[in-house]
């Protein structure tokens, strides 16, 4: 075995062993993992700290922006020359995790343990027939036509929002198993300004509503920890974009930034380390921690503060930390054009605290969230006036070789105020990455904007990792138009993209929301669902299927859809692809948007909006298979603007057959504005409705209805 993948082979042999667990069905409310044999392999649990066995595997924001298509076996990778990449993918932590959430095979080191791992999976199985009394189908059933999605729980949490690209973080969710009571939680941040009776963050356990495993008793969640992490000598701060977990799930970070009004702007980087304590606190009776921690060697629960002041006074408006799990790095942008490297993180202690290094990218941009590859070396990350960077991780790669933390390369491909707003999308195996513009610039040929109206077009671009300064994308494909005040979001690939079997040259399926402009009354049209096509790495043109309101021509009427989330549920078994279908399994993309075409999406006289379900198993044929209507933010009286985002992001849990489980998760605002800074907001930007002045929500429903 080689010196690479002997590196991470202990981590691999903690995950893997917290599946083979699940596999041999533990039961729901069990609290310890106990120790089991996988093949010839002794596998137990250690925790960042040194003392927990691991239960799970986390899910967060970062999840669904860096995927890695099939590697391949080592033989194919070695005859290819590309042994020392292969080597590195199979050997990441989130290519374990993927391949564990998609119940998919795990190419590399443990591969050899695959017939044991599949002979536990089938004693489980067999174990779920005898109770049910026969076969085990998907919980998810092919759906032929639309049903109301009805709320398994919804938790009031307080008037504030967060982002619409901003997700909950989730742990210990699996494709297959009979899920947790306790150990499974969601953490939401609640976009709320730190104090006494209001949580910054906060998360819920006891999840499922069902016979089995039948949480609770009243069929709404328990509060799992609440946490007022206001800084002491600071202004009171909030957290309005994504957290990120620790692997074993007992700590979270996030970056929360200080009220503006009440003093100097600044951010600033938690890293918490939870306590459960059921039933103790509340959204709005959350325990304070203070004062802070040297390192996360402290007693929970605590946190560390490491300010991101590279420019003062400083904010984050956009950027989401990213977590680097093998080198216990996180990445994060500002609002003032700096890059942070800040390690150590989890394993931080008094003696070895967190350290922030800044990188100034050149512009004093906002910048979007970054994405670490670890093939390349390379960190990416976008900015709000179009410029898309390749930052030096200091982890020398494939291409980014320095052992500075520098920038290596940018590009600009949108236009003022109208660039990347949120992270790319990356393939470490492919060796590409897709940024989504929301107004390209006029450099890329490929998406020019509209003459006959103005309106600069959607776009999605697709470079090499290795791209250099000035470089012209490898591809670039429109997906509608753009008004000024109008964001477009990430997309996601399809199971075809990841059942593809030539790891650099891919094929599948990009889903993306686009032509969210406000010139319907000049006839271009409504919102589009975009199927972008990608066949041998190589972007084909886009598909659109019209899901935006059309009757609706004497007014202005942006479609704001938030990202789209991927899930292919297929129960025990996993997904698989063939002829450019989905088959067997049912691949679903989620997304929220005001002023949708679905029955009860839309109104003449107020702000209405859905979280909507798409199978895309063929995506020749997206269907609309479930819906749920919400009061996003009304009109904009004397504007004629109708409605706003309405929801964060959505992020999806485990696909197991047993009742309650098979859940999406998000946080419904409650009719009120996205957590921008005002002066984002209309008139001065985001041409958005008036606030509802209602309660934000943690929502929790069923896949199989939505």
């Amino acid at each position: 075995m080689s010196i690479a993948r002997m590196s991470c082979l202990r981590w691999l042999v903690l995950s893997i062993g917290a599946f083979v667990v699940i596999a041999v069905g533990i039961r729901a409310f069990a609290q310890a993992t106990p120790r089991i044999n996988a093949g010839n392999i002794h596998i137990t649990g250690v925790s960042e700290a040194g003392s927990t066995q691991i239960t799970g595997v986390p899910e967060d924001w970062s999840s669904h922006h860096v995927v890695f298509s099939d590697p391949g076996a080592e033989e194919t990778a070695i005859k290819a020359g590309r042994h020392e990449q292969w080597l590195k993918t199979v050997n990441d932590p989130r290519y374990l995790m993927q391949q564990l959430r998609r119940n998919s095979a795990v190419r590399g080191p443990l591969a050899g343990d695959a017939a044991s791992m599949e002979h536990l999976k089938a004693d489980f199985l067999h174990t779920l027939q005898l109770r049910n009394h026969g076969p085990i189908k998907p919980r998810r059933p092919v759906m032929n036509t639309t049903t109301a999605l009805k709320n398994d729980w919804a938790v009031n949490l307080t008037t504030s929002t967060v982002l619409p690209n901003t997700f909950p973080a989730k742990y210990s969710f699996y494709p297959i198993s009979t899920p947790s009571c306790v150990n499974d939680y969601v953490t939401y941040p609640t976009g709320a300004t730190g104090s006494a009776t209001a949580a910054t963050i906060i998360a819920f356990d006891q999840l499922y509503y069902g016979d089995s495993p039948g949480c609770g008793t009243s069929g709404v969640p328990e509060v799992r920890w609440a946490y007022n992490t206001t800084i002491a000598g600071t202004a009171p701060g909030a957290v309005t974009t994504s957290p990120v977990l620790s692997k074993d799930g007992t700590m979270v970070a996030f970056v929360q930034s200080d009220d503006c009004a009440v003093s100097g702007c600044e951010a600033n980087l938690i890293v918490l380390k939870t306590s459960p304590s059921p039933g103790t606190y509340s959204v709005d009776s959350p325990r304070t921690i203070n004062p802070a921690s040297s390192g996360m060697d402290c007693t929970a629960p605590c946190m560390t503060v490491t300010p991101l002041n590279a420019y003062t006074p400083n904010s984050d408006t956009f950027s989401s930390p990213y977590y680097d799990y093998t080198n216990d790095i996180i990445y994060v942008g500002d609002d003032w054009g700096y890059l942070y490297k800040i390690t150590p993180v989890f394993k931080s202690t008094a003696a070895n605290p967190p350290v922030a290094t800044p990188v100034f990218a050149g512009y004093y941009d906002q910048l979007s969230s970054p994405v670490y590859d670890p093939v390349s070396g390379c960190v990416f990350v976008g900015d709000i006036n179009g410029y898309l960077y390749s930052f030096n991780s200091g982890e020398p790669g494939s291409v980014c070789t320095s052992s500075n933390f520098s920038v290596n390369a940018y590009v600009v491909v949108g236009k003022y105020d109208e660039g990347i707003y949120d992270g790319v999308l990356l393939d470490s195996e492919a060796g590409v990455i897709y940024a989504f513009v929301s107004g390209a610039s006029a450099g890329v040929t490929e998406c020019p904007a509209d003459e006959g109206y103005g309106a600069p077009a959607n776009c999605v671009v697709q470079f090499p990792t290795s791209f250099g300064y000035g470089t012209s994308p490898s591809g670039a494909e429109p997906i509608g138009l753009l008004s000024y005040g109008t964001l477009i979001y990430s997309g996601s690939f399809d199971n075809v993209y990841y059942s593809s079997t030539d790891p650099t040259h891919p094929s599948g399926n990009i889903w993306v929301v686009g032509n969210v402009n406000d010139a319907r009354d000049l006839g271009v049209g409504a919102a589009n669902l975009y199927q972008v096509p990608i066949a041998a790495n190589v972007l084909g043109t886009p598909v659109a299927t019209t899901i935006g309101l059309l009757s609706q021509a004497a007014l202005y009427f942006p479609n704001y859809a938030t990202p789209v989330t991927e899930n292919c549920n297929n129960g025990l078994t996993p997904c698989g692809a063939s002829n450019g279908k989905t088959t067997p399994g049912t691949d679903t993309i989620y997304f929220s948007m005001n002023q949708g075409g679905a029955v009860g999406c839309n109104s003449t006289s107020n702000g209405l909006g859905c979280v909507l379900a798409y199978d895309v198993s063929n995506p020749a044929t997206p269907a609309l298979t479930g819906q749920l209507d919400y009061t996003f933010p009304g009109e904009n009286t004397g504007n004629d603007y109708l409605g706003c985002w309405g929801t964060s992001a959505i992020i999806i849990d485990n696909d197991s057959p047993t009742t309650g489980a098979s859940q999406v998760y998000y946080m419904y605002f409650g009719g009120n504005l996205p957590a921008f800074p005002a002066s984002f907001l209309y008139p001065t930007y985001l041409e958005c409705g008036t606030s509802a002045g209602g309660t934000a929500q943690a929502i929790q429903a069923a896949q199989s209805t939505l």
